[in-house]
């Protein structure tokens, strides 16, 4: 039983990462994983459950991704960063797109949201001390703005620019940003 609920699983997961979760039906999930309709409900009691199970095992996998990044470390944390969203800044603008829609959803943006905003103050930590609290938080905001998922968005989607240069014009902001004068 355990083999066919990691195979239900991974089958939404891998919907979740492409489309909106209103449009993903218990039927594709199903075929998916090479099962029944009946055989996935008996697995996570309902439609709802699974897509919140789904979410729930993609937002670790992020966050373990995500966590590698060791403070102070610039390069390495853009690096990790423009991993993370190569493989799942997609999903992110997805699940953006749907918070207007699902109420439900504003908790869950608000972790990611919050967890990456601890992952700035986290990981440029050592560039940050001696600021003033004031400039701190200032920075800290301008951080999260540099390396928000809407920023790859921007970069990589709408400008069409490659993963390299797309990083390269987050390093810029950053640094300008942790330039003592800031």
């Amino acid at each position: 039983m355990e083999s066919t609920r990691r195979r239900i699983l991974d089958a939404t997961k891998a919907l979740v990462i492409e489309r909106l979760t209103r449009d993903i039906t218990l039927a594709e999930i199903a075929a998916g994983a090479e099962v029944s309709v009946p055989t996935v409900l008996r697995a996570f009691g309902s439609r709802a459950n699974l897509i919140a199970a789904a979410e729930d095992a993609l937002r670790h996998d992020v966050r373990d991704h995500r966590d590698v990044a060791p403070p102070g470390d610039t390069n390495v944390a853009l690096v990790v960063l423009y991993d993370m969203y190569e493989q799942w800044g997609d999903l992110a603008i997805l699940r953006l797109a749907e918070e207007a829609g699902r109420p439900e959803m504003t908790a869950m943006l608000d972790e990611g949201r919050a967890n990456h905003r601890g992952w700035v103050t986290r990981v440029f930590a050592p560039q940050l001390r001696g600021r003033t609290a004031r400039a701190r938080k200032r920075t800290v905001n301008a951080l999260v703005v540099a390396t928000d998922v809407y920023t790859w968005k921007l970069l990589r989607r709408d400008f069409g620019l490659d993963r390299h240069e797309a990083q390269a014009t987050v390093r810029l902001l950053v640094d300008a940003l942790l330039d003592e004068r800031s």
